[in-house]
């Protein structure tokens, strides 16, 4: 395998690694307490600049677009904002939202072990 298919199958196994944590499954699925994951159908092709420069198939993947739905919280600073990054703030309103999230999954999971 060649240099550029190396660095394509890390990246791909970065993303299924984001995509477990979801808990994204072969179809829809949750993700958090309030967040969820459908499959997307239907489209005529790949979102731009989403996409490989070699056949995913061929080391074993396959791509998988979701849409992830569901509720963000916006919060209001409880106390002033020091530099340090660690702050006390509050919830202060929620907000639906809606996403697409392009998963690179391996086609036959059972032989991913995770390790990246």
């Amino acid at each position: 395998m060649h240099r550029r298919a190396r660095v394509g199958v890390a990246v791909v196994a970065s993303l299924v690694l984001v995509a477990g944590t979801l808990g994204v499954s072969a179809g829809s699925a949750s993700a958090g307490s309030n967040a969820h994951l459908a499959p997307i159908t239907g489209g005529s092709g790949s979102p731009a600049g989403l996409t490989t420069n070699f056949d995913l198939a061929q080391v074993g993947y396959e791509q998988v677009e979701l849409s992830l739905t569901g509720t963000a919280n916006a919060y209001t600073p409880a106390a002033p904002l020091g530099s340090d990054g660690h702050w006390a703030v509050a919830p202060s309103s929620t907000a639906p939202f809606t996403t697409r999230l392009v998963v690179y999954r391996p086609i036959k999971p059972q032989r991913f072990n995770g390790t990246v």
